[in-house]
Formats: structure tokens, sequence, C-alpha cells
């Protein structure tokens, strides 16, 4: 809870919403006794990370700032938010996996040059329905997935308005 996070050292801010780091990678244990992760593992952080992207737009609908990344296709300061809580929570606990976000920079398009098809990859929408978002309508979500080789482990989909989790695996 947000005080709980308020409270510790080990906590960061992703706009208004504190993550408590520390505690969110001893949330989940591995426990087979090769410390190799587990699909149970890739599911426990996919839906903590949607969760906190969901935390964190729930925070920033008050104070969006829109612009367009192409004819009809908005942008929000609350979609970039979102997606660096989720890349914090999914690199934290699988730093050798590979990420890619709706919402790229120049570090992240560097990044995907040097794609290894055969490691894990977590694919993430930080802010599924920007129209309805920006318009204070329901009918956003965040999405993440974990997919390797071309297929898909594991999915999470999270409507943060209405705290909906449905997840696959």
């Amino acid at each position: 809870n947000r005080e709980e996070a308020n409270s510790t050292h080990d906590s960061k801010t992703c706009g208004a919403v504190h993550i408590d780091w520390e505690k969110l990678s001893r949330s989940f244990v591995r426990t087979n006794p090769q410390k190799e992760p587990l699909m149970h593992d890739f599911l426990t952080v996919c839906e903590q990370a949607a969760r906190a992207g969901g935390a964190v737009l729930q925070d920033w609908l008050d104070r969006i700032t829109i612009r367009e990344k192409g004819p009809k296709d908005l942008v929000t300061e609350a979609d970039f938010a979102s997606q660096r809580a989720i890349r914090q929570i999914v690199l934290s606990a699988f730093p050798d996996h590979q990420f890619l976000g709706e919402e790229s920079d120049a570090a992240d398009d560097h990044a995907l040059i040097q794609v290894d098809h055969e490691a894990f990859r977590w694919i993430v929408d930080p802010l599924d329905g920007t129209l309805n978002y920006v318009r204070g309508m329901p009918s956003y979500s965040v999405s993440v997935a974990l997919e390797r080789s071309g297929e898909l482990q594991a999915g999470v989909v999270f409507d943060p308005m209405l705290d909906e989790c449905f997840k696959a695996a």
C-alpha cells in the first residue's frame, strides 16, 4: 500500500506513486532449487508490472499532457511514466531479459537492433486506449506480455479503473 511504500528508504517515485522496489523484488519467490524462474514467477512479475503501470496512469489522470505520435495516434506523459515503472519492475526481476515498449526512445531503438530471438522479451503497451484515457472515459488498460522465440509465455491485461486483471500463461 502507498503508506507502506512511503515509509521505506528503498522506494522510488513514478509521478506521485511510490513504489517499493525492494519489496517488489522480494514479493515473488523462486521455488525451484536451481533458482531458475518458473512460469509462476513470470506471471507474478507480469501482474506486478501491469498494476504498477496502472497506478501511475491513475495518478496522472488530472495532469495529462497530450501530443501526437502520428495522425490519430496520441501519446501522453502518462504513457511514458507507466512504461518506466513497468520497465523498472520487469528488468529488476529479470535483468538479462529484453524489453520492447510501445513508447520507445533512442536507447530502446538501439537495443532493438541487437535483438536475440532466443532470449526472453517483455512486450508492453503501457496505455492501451489513450483516447479514452485522455477523455476520462473507462476502457483503457495496461498490457504486459513475455515472449520467447516468438511464442508468448505469459501475459496480463490490467484495467486500473475497474481494478480488473486478466492473465494467462
